[in-house]
């Protein structure tokens, strides 16, 4: 059977190409609620109500939403919360969180939805 080298190069090249992804996506971690809280608290809660019913510590940045409802917007899924914490936002700052600590703020947004 004749292979053609560059299709085996480009098979390899997708699937180096994905594997960030999937990894991103299948974390190691299950993630804590209550350690993603905690971390919220301290990390977001300057400019984002991160318990329900919670003023920020900084006020004037009102365009900050409240977790509660980013827990229950419509588009709101593991996945995208992965992916917009992991992207650098001009209204936010800078804040790298390791990956454990990402599965557990998400574990925690997740756990404000209300049930339906």
């Amino acid at each position: 059977m004749n292979i053609n080298p560059s299709l085996i190069g480009l098979g390899l090249f997708f699937a180096i190409a994905q594997a960030p992804v999937f990894a991103a996506v299948v974390p190691g971690h299950d993630g804590s609620a209550t350690e993603g809280r905690a971390f919220a608290i301290q990390a977001c809660g300057a400019c984002h109500a991160v318990i329900p019913g919670q003023r920020p510590r900084n006020p004037p940045v009102a365009a900050a939403p409240d977790f509660k409802a980013v827990a229950n917007a419509k588009t709101t899924s593991a996945i995208g919360l992965h992916a917009f914490l992991v992207t650098p936002h001009q209204t936010m700052p800078n804040i790298i969180l390791s990956d454990d600590a990402r599965e557990d703020v998400i574990a925690y947004i997740l756990s404000l939805r209300s049930k339906k």
